[in-house]
């Protein structure tokens, strides 16, 4: 069986377990099962507030159901429910003003280049449209402290990432931060995972020992934003 069609065999089971779950009305994972999530929310029951039964009933339509297996085998279809785009800021992949919600899990703290991420997020989403990140700024393993890999000079680090293209930025959230507020965007929720430092301010590489208390402790974040109405 080739590599695609392992995903894809993957993926639709994953689909399946997600349908069988929201049919059951299943609570939400909490910490005894996915301790190391992040954010953690203040109940972990079914929102039956925001999905009643109509609605899931709705959602759950066999029909429906089919369409999204469909589409999940077949990206490349026009009427797909799935799709995907690259490169990022090509205007006739990605419709400027045509994205509501762009979210991710996990995943800025792997991009190199965050400024044209951002940028291109902006330039996507639709007047009323908004971002949602939760960002690990921990060492995904690559040194043996939460946050040593500050600890490493620009040269070493080059050498310790090699030619692995989806290693982390070593970007702290001030530079998240910064960079929304260059791009024209409002944060409208951040919550942070705090943690102590494991490296002494001197123990850091040059770049980072001017960091902030704040970044040098900020774990992960979790960030929501807006585009300014000017």
């Amino acid at each position: 069986m080739s590599c695609p069609m392992r995903m894809s065999s993957v993926i639709l089971g994953v689909l399946d377990e997600l349908v069988a779950l929201f049919s059951a009305r299943a609570d939400i994972p909490g910490d005894n099962e996915f301790p190391g999530i992040y954010p953690k929310l203040g109940d972990y029951r079914f929102p039956s507030a925001v999905l009643g039964h109509e609605r899931i009933a709705a959602c759950l339509q066999s029909d429906r159901i089919a369409r999204i297996h469909r589409s999940l085998t077949d990206t490349a279809a026009p009427a797909s429910m799935a799709q995907y785009r690259a490169p990022w800021l090509d205007s006739h992949v990605i419709q400027p003003g045509t994205i509501d919600m762009i979210f991710s899990q996990a995943t800025l703290e792997h991009i190199d280049e965050l400024e044209q991420a951002y940028r291109g997020m902006r330039l996507w989403l639709a007047p009323n449209g908004f971002l949602s990140h939760e960002i690990d700024f921990s060492s995904h393993g690559w040194a043996d402290d939460w946050d040593g890999h500050w600890a490493h000079s620009d040269w070493k680090w080059k050498l310790i990432r090699g030619r692995d293209a989806w290693s982390i930025n070593r970007e702290p959230e001030s530079t998240h931060l910064q960079i929304l507020e260059r791009e024209g965007f409002r944060i409208v929720c951040h919550e942070c995972g705090r943690a102590q430092p494991s490296i002494t301010r001197a123990g850091l590489a040059a770049r980072f020992r001017s960091a902030t208390a704040e970044d040098l402790t900020t774990s992960s974040t979790f960030l929501q934003a807006v585009r300014h109405s000017t």
